[in-house]
């Protein structure tokens, strides 16, 4: 499992871009990129722009998928800390 924090920069029907911090739990450090997340996982209320934590299950392929998220602004500043 990993975590991180980020901006929404795009929001596709699968995939989420985000300009990420380092992620916690692994060795990747900050930048933009893409994360497809699990079907379990509402996107419906972002928006571009949107600060979000997240989780991330790593595959065996070493893929990132994001399998939880929390909006801070709205859900609150240790929002993670529930989805654990």
């Amino acid at each position: 499992m990993a975590a991180a924090t980020g901006v929404v920069k795009g929001i596709g029907e699968k995939q989420l871009i985000i300009d990420h911090g380092p992620i916690q739990g692994s060795t990747m450090g900050a930048m933009t990129m893409g994360f497809n997340f699990l079907k379990s996982v509402d996107v419906s209320e972002l928006a571009e722009g949107d600060e979000i934590a997240f989780l991330m299950k790593i595959g065996r392929d070493g893929s990132f998928r994001i399998s939880a998220l929390c909006k801070p602004s709205s859900d609150g500043d240790d929002c993670l800390q529930g989805l654990l």
